[in-house]
């Protein structure tokens, strides 16, 4: 018995082939992982520091107003 193909998209189904899909992902049609489009290799290839830095000057201002009390 093999693991389910899409393990990694949380199925905990069983097959008899290994890379297959277990039964309850061929009912529901779950198709295995994809590489990623690339739509969203754009995205997250942006600018991920200017929404780290957004999120972290929130943080820093709840700190800053915690430490004022």
């Amino acid at each position: 018995m093999f693991s389910c193909v899409n393990y990694e998209r949380g199925c905990r189904g069983r097959c008899n082939i290994q890379n297959d899909r277990c039964n309850s992902c061929v009912t529901l049609n779950l198709q295995a992982t994809r590489t990623p489009s690339a739509s969203s290799i754009s995205s997250t290839k942006s600018s991920p520091q200017a929404a780290y830095s957004a999120m972290t000057s929130s943080f820093a201002s709840l700190a800053a107003s915690s430490r004022t009390r």
